[in-house]
Formats: C-alpha cells, sequence, structure tokens
C-alpha cells in the first residue's frame, strides 16, 4: 500500500472516531491546511493526522506549526498518531482529556 494510501486511511480512522463522539467531521482536499475540521456546537478542533509513530521533539514542533495555522484563538490543535501497536493516540493528551472528557 502506498504511503499516501496509509495516510489516507489513517484521516479516515481518525474521522470515524471524531464523528462516535458527536462532532461533525470534514476531511480537507490536499490536507491543505489541516487534515480534519472537528466541530460540535461549543468546539472547533483542527487536526494533523500522523499515521506512523513520532517523537516527542517533532510532535512538539508539528503542535506548535498547527497553532499557527488555527487563526482563531477559540480553536482546539490536536495531532492524531500512531503508538506501537497501533493505538491511535493523541496530542497533547491535556488537552484532548479537557476535550473529549465532555463527550
Amino acid at each position: 500500500m502506498s504511503q499516501y494510501k496509509r495516510g489516507r486511511n489513517f484521516e479516515y480512522r481518525v474521522k470515524k472516531y471524531l464523528e462516535s463522539l458527536g462532532f461533525d467531521v470534514w476531511r480537507l482536499a490536499g490536507s491543505k491546511p489541516v487534515d480534519l475540521q472537528a466541530f460540535d456546537e461549543e468546539t472547533i478542533i483542527v487536526v494533523e493526522c500522523k499515521g506512523h509513530r513520532i517523537g516527542e521533539a517533532r510532535l512538539k514542533e508539528i503542535y506548535n506549526d498547527l497553532k499557527r495555522k488555527a487563526k482563531n484563538r477559540y480553536m482546539i490543535s490536536l495531532i492524531f498518531y500512531k503508538k506501537k501497536g497501533g493505538r491511535l493516540a493523541v496530542y497533547p493528551e491535556k488537552v484532548a482529556s479537557i476535550v473529549f472528557g465532555k463527550k
């Protein structure tokens, strides 16, 4: 399977997960400016998906870039990525626990 297809499949996995929590989710063409946008009545989330394991330093770098792309200060920025064994993980965890804790 090509890298593009693996990435796209991972984006759909994250999309399905967010929809299961009650969010409406848009997958953006060409991943521009982000991979996904999720929203409900109270929350807007911009999402970057990384369908592979990734180090902490790189997560921070991507997160800072994602926050710059979230032009509105009320938008929440999250990165979904794979942990060992293919488990879905979210960065930063503290923000995710607040956002998803209300669901």
